[in-house]
């Protein structure tokens, strides 16, 4: 849609605002042209009067009489100049107006656009929502509402949003059986053939040794109610961080570990232990950890810890690779690649398995904190989608101990 000034001539645009002024200016001096040549007229009148008075004796010489001559041919052309004067005003008062009347089509242009765009968002909106009706409706015609009872749980197999009040899951007629159970809002419960499947909203550790900006990505989710799951405890090593003054404003409590001479109020790893089984906590997410993660609680926690590190594993990962020191290195290897691996801690640094990854170019001229803050974009996103997965329990071990993420639309598919 043109959103350009409307011009009254053909191929040309309206005068400007400038163009009025000169307008303007214009006008202004052509009226003190008329004012002299008014005063011209009437100057020469006076003398033509003045000669010719009845009382007076008759004109002696032809000096007189040429003067005279003089007098009445100047108040010609100043009439003249006058006439042509009022035809230059018309012509200028015409422009003046045709400013003043493009500046009003330019306004009423600009609110029919407006207007317009309102009608295309509010068509738009209209036609998702459209949509969304159209493919609830779909599946209601097409599965037909088969009923059963099992234990006093009443289940169908229609397909519909199940909702827990923060959360809510697409359930599949062909795959799933939706279990309306009102007594457990923590539980979505859903069968496949013959087996009930029972989803728990999960509970979260997570741990920082700094801003914990990954952290606040997956609280955020949480909040906002597209993750399944809550961030119940944070544990980090430095009690004065970023991560753990995030946490106190958001009354997630925080837990020191490990105990050192500077720590003396943190947690030995049993007690660690003992404090994540006391919080109920379901899995562990390390969001720039920078200790290395006890036995104890590794065993604790078989297949449950999970890690985030921002280069692409095996490449770069180890004990003394992180933060800056990873980007810098990825640039002085002259990788063209580089991305966030999240993955399952073992007793090393990044050796566990690899869950998830996300690739982003190492530029020509790259600084280590360009590539750094690119990585860490990525990283914000991808652990938010692992940790939804996790919490969904579409997380597929495959026979040779490769986790896979089972798609949530399409359970066929992994990645």
């Amino acid at each position: 849609m043109n959103k350009g000034g409307v011009g009254l001539t053909g191929g040309g645009s309206g005068p400007t605002a400038a163009a009025a002024a000169a307008a303007a200016q214009k006008q202004k001096t052509l009226l003190q042209r008329v004012d002299t040549d008014i005063t011209n007229i009437v100057d020469n009148f006076n003398h033509l009067v003045n000669a010719a008075r009845v009382s007076d004796p008759p004109v002696r010489n032809s000096q007189e009489a040429f003067m005279m001559e003089m007098r009445g041919a100047r108040m010609v052309q100043a009439a003249d100049s006058l006439l042509k004067l009022v035809s230059e005003l018309k012509q200028t008062a015409i422009f003046s107006g045709l400013a003043s009347l493009n500046e009003h089509v330019e306004q009423k242009t600009a609110e029919f656009d407006q207007q317009a765009e309102n009608t295309e968002r509010m068509l738009s909106r209209i036609g998702e929502e459209a949509a969304g009706c159209l493919k609830e409706l779909e599946w209601e015609k097409a599965v037909s509402a088969s009923r059963f009872e099992d234990d006093g749980v009443v289940c169908d197999w229609t397909p519909r949003f199940y909702d827990t009040g923060s959360w809510s899951i697409w359930v599949r007629a062909q795959k799933r059986l939706v279990c309306r159970n009102s007594v457990r809002k923590d539980v979505v419960c859903f069968a496949e053939e013959d087996s009930l499947v029972e989803v728990k909203r999960k509970k979260l550790a997570v741990f920082v040794s700094g801003g914990g900006s990954n952290f606040r990505s997956i609280h955020d989710a949480a909040v906002q109610g597209s993750l399944y799951g809550d961030i119940v405890v944070l544990v980090t090593n430095k009690h004065d961080c970023g991560g753990a003054e995030y946490a106190r404003k958001n009354n997630i409590p925080v837990i020191l570990f490990p105990k050192t001479s500077n720590v003396p109020d943190g947690l030995s790893s049993s007690d660690l232990v003992t404090a994540l089984r006391g919080f109920e906590v379901d899995f562990v997410l390390l969001a720039g950890y920078l200790k290395l993660i006890p036995v104890e609680l590794i065993r604790a926690y078989e297949r449950s810890i999970l890690n985030i590190h921002p280069s692409l594993l095996p490449a770069f990962g180890g004990k003394g690779y992180y933060g800056m020191k990873v980007h810098k290195a990825v640039i002085a290897s002259g990788a063209r690649y580089s991305g966030p691996t999240v993955h399952y801690v073992d007793e090393h640094f990044d050796t566990g398995r690899i869950l998830a990854q996300r690739v982003v170019p190492v530029l020509a001229n790259d600084r280590a904190e360009e590539l750094a803050a690119r990585v860490l974009r990525e990283e914000h996103q991808l652990y938010v989608e692992v940790t939804k997965a996790l919490c969904e329990d579409r997380i597929i071990w495959r026979e040779d101990g490769v986790p896979l993420i089972q798609n949530r639309e399409n359970p066929k598919e992994y990645s």
